[in-house]
């Protein structure tokens, strides 16, 4: 047998789903402050491996030219 749709959510029910969409907002900050992390430590590392590479290509061509 089908239930009968519910015409009106009751205030426990409200209140579930506000602590749902809370949790929800809180797991989506934490997620995307992962992410910007994530993103800065790799655009440091690469800002890095860019800069010792050009200092050593740098380097060979001093003593190249010596």
């Amino acid at each position: 047998m089908l239930k009968p749709l519910k015409k009106e959510i009751s205030e426990l029910e409200k209140s579930k789903l506000n602590i749902l969409v809370k949790e929800y907002e809180l797991t989506n900050i934490k997620i995307e402050k992962f992410v910007g992390n994530q993103f800065l430590f790799t655009q440091g590392s690469l800002a890095l491996a860019g800069g010792y590479i050009f200092f050593l290509i740098e380097g060979i061509a001093v003593i190249d030219n010596t």
